[in-house]
């Protein structure tokens, strides 16, 4: 198996989906992401989550959240149609947050949601923690595996350096996967910070036949990008998916029109790269994501956006991730025809449209 052969399985997965300028204005966001906790056991050096200094100029506290909140949260979610995925993930490890499973499992019973997703680097991933999170009904995991030697592990995370025991996690993983007849789909990627040719070919040996899919992400530059550079000096020219090409002069964030994420918390930001908390149109304690999404913080956000003004908020005027999202989603072509449509949902107005299937996650 190799790489290319994974982007282009990608490639032919979105030949269904319609343009995002096609879409707007979305009745349902796409996804959402609702975060267990931005604790995190590793301090990669490619993660704002890794610079406990800068995480503190910024005000960024660590925290879990309560299981009401989180009910709450998923309670006040009242759109046309289902969201196609909710990502327990932001900037932690969700398996330190002790109520996961009940979090997947009061996620999927809600039925708001075609999808229930997080990330991890499953070095706590348990067998007791895995059996858990399968028979609350998990359907998708996507693995980060850090390097595939413990030099690796401990020169990029500074915290961990037992690359067996995440291979033996993600092998044990895929045994209960076949054991409950689950279907979970487990995706395993690593990420490209100068891999050996040699190192690329372990990977793929070590998870091949061990997951869904084997695939190599590249390193993104975050939002607030200048502060630091997290693609420790590669400055890809393709995007995480190791295939859609950055475009350096994008005017146009597409993620308000389709994405939501809330902190741990309840403060929610409009995208998921949002690590300073810069972003915040609305807050789940006291008001429910429908009502975010229709609001006139975020319609504001996203004429902020439209109008050419994205350098008015500091998170989004250097931010490197956007610059990688997929071409389906460049709406740079399209701000004369959006900005009245956005214009016409003040007051909150709300759309009647519904999107089918959408490439953005």
């Amino acid at each position: 198996m190799s790489n290319r052969s994974s982007v282009n399985i990608y490639h032919r997965s979105i030949e269904k989906f319609r343009p995002m300028h096609e879409t707007i204005p979305n009745a349902t966001p796409f996804t959402i992401m609702i975060e267990p906790t931005n604790a995190c056991n590793f301090r990669c050096r490619f993660c704002p989550t890794s610079d406990i200094k800068l995480l503190k100029s910024v005000g960024r506290k660590v925290g879990f959240m309560p299981m009401e909140l989180f009910k709450k949260t998923v309670d006040g979610i009242n759109f046309p149609s289902r969201i196609g995925k909710l990502n327990l993930y932001k900037d932690g490890e969700p398996l330190l947050h002790k109520q996961l499973p009940e979090m997947v499992a009061y996620a999927k019973q809600s039925g708001a949601f075609d999808e229930i997703v997080f990330n991890s680097q499953v070095a706590l991933l348990t067998e007791d923690k895995a059996r858990a999170l399968i028979e609350a009904g998990l359907d998708t995991i996507r693995i980060s595996v850090i390097h595939v030697h413990d030099k690796g592990y401990k020169d990029l995370c500074q915290t961990y350096d037992n690359y067996a025991e995440v291979r033996e996690n993600i092998h044990r993983l895929y045994r209960l996967k076949q054991e409950y007849k689950s279907p979970i789909r487990i995706h395993v990627k690593t990420i490209e910070t100068g891999l050996t040719q040699e190192e690329r070919d372990q990977f793929y040996a070590d998870f091949t036949g061990h997951a869904d899919t084997v695939f190599i992400d590249h390193l993104t530059g975050w939002s607030d990008s200048e502060r630091h550079d997290w693609t420790l000096g590669l400055d890809p020219d393709v995007a995480p998916d190791g295939f859609s090409p950055v475009i350096r002069n994008r005017k146009v964030c597409p993620t308000p029109f389709y994405t939501l994420s809330v902190n741990w918390n309840g403060g929610v930001s409009v995208c998921c790269v949002d690590w300073a908390w810069r972003t915040i149109v609305g807050d789940t304690n006291h008001e429910t994501i429908t009502d975010i999404w229709h609001g006139e913080r975020l319609r504001e956000f996203r004429l902020m956006h439209l109008r050419g003004l994205k350098d008015q908020n500091p998170s989004c005027q250097t931010c490197h991730y956007m610059q990688g999202l997929l071409e389906i989603d460049n709406l740079d072509d399209h701000t004369e025809k959006l900005i009245p449509i956005i214009e016409a949902t003040a007051g909150g107005a709300r759309p009647h449209n519904e999107t089918v299937g959408h490439a953005a996650e």
